[in-house]
């Protein structure tokens, strides 16, 4: 029986043309034979096609019916990095199959937009361009990054990318991650520390966190109040990684500014008016700090050598051990 490799549920166009890139094409027919879902997950379409697979290249959420629907199913490769925004991992090791994810993917392009959101607040760009716009002409300080101190919390890639950016910028670079190794820092100035520290001394801080069990609403209410008066905060990592109603008090009070592009839930719902409701504190984007062509290309290209290489018996980038 010839295997297959479903492409779903109902990706979007831009993916869709990425699947005739030769290296993606390649891989993909290399698994069996490609097919592309027109199907919404979780419509009866959608699960019939999920069970007459062996590899699901995964564009949106999968549900648990999904997962009992997939009586052939080997592996789902992840079209992202935080896979826990797709699936429940260990519900699909219990079904018997093995989850992959693309790191590394869309480092500079995600710590490009983190520096950009930062920059945004420090140099007050939003409101000043609306102000010139209706004609106004005031001249308020705006903030100096350069000899400052930031803190990056989290230091995979992205993270990592991060601190070089900064330092480029003149800034010294506080480190917080769960696993403090030194040889991650090598080649920069940056310093690990603790994240009361971090919150303490930095006037900058950049959350670069994958978000689990562990990582969920880190950033709570008694490291915020830590912070010094006018801190800029971004995330572009997970919204979960702040707690629930932790940074809403900080934003009305103008005490905290901070640049987000993800969000608890997303699009934005009526449980986040304090944030998208915060005026010139905020400055918000719509979760596209992956969203460049380069980076694009570069997570097809991995989620589909992920369906390749484990169907030739080499496993990658496994985020559960392998199914059946």
């Amino acid at each position: 029986m010839t295997s297959v490799v479903l492409i779903g549920p109902a990706p979007e166009q831009g993916i869709i043309d990425q699947l005739d890139d030769p290296e993606t094409a390649r891989s993909l027919a290399s698994a069996g034979e490609v097919r592309v879902s027109r199907h919404p997950g979780g419509s009866d379409g959608f699960l019939a096609e999920l069970a007459e697979a062996d590899y699901l290249f995964l564009t949106g959420r999968m549900t648990p019916e999904m997962m009992r629907a997939a009586r052939r199913l080997r592996l789902v490769a992840v079209h992202g990095t935080g896979y826990h925004s797709y699936l429940d991992a260990e519900l699909a090791h219990q079904h018997g199959i093995a989850v992959a994810n693309v790191p590394a993917y869309g480092d500079a392009a995600i710590a490009e937009h983190a520096l950009a959101l930062a920059l945004a607040l420090a140099k007050g760009i939003v409101p000043l361009d609306a102000a010139v716009k209706r004609g106004e002409w005031s001249m308020p300080q705006t903030v100096q990054l350069a000899g400052g101190v930031a803190g990056v919390v989290g230091l995979g890639g992205i993270g990592l990318q991060m601190v070089r950016l900064l330092e480029a910028l003149g800034m010294e670079v506080l480190v917080w991650t769960r696993s403090a190794d030194p040889a991650r820092l090598a080649g920069t100035r940056a310093a690990y520390a603790s994240l009361e520290e971090v919150f303490d001394r930095a006037g900058l801080v950049s959350l670069h966190l994958a978000l689990g069990p562990a990582t969920e609403g880190i950033i709570d209410a008694s490291l915020l109040a830590r912070a010094r008066g006018g801190l800029i905060l971004v995330n572009t990592a997970r919204g979960g990684l702040i707690a629930p109603g932790a940074l809403e008090p900080h934003l009305a009070t103008g005490r905290i500014r901070a640049g987000l592009d993800v969000f608890p839930h997303e699009p934005p719902g009526p449980d986040e008016a304090g944030l998208v409701g915060a005026g010139d504190a905020v400055v918000l984007s719509p979760h596209v700090a992956f969203n460049t062509p380069q980076a694009g290309l570069a997570l097809t290209r991995g989620a589909a050598a992920n369906i390749a290489a484990y169907a030739a018996g080499e496993p990658t980038h496994l985020v559960t051990p392998p199914g059946r």
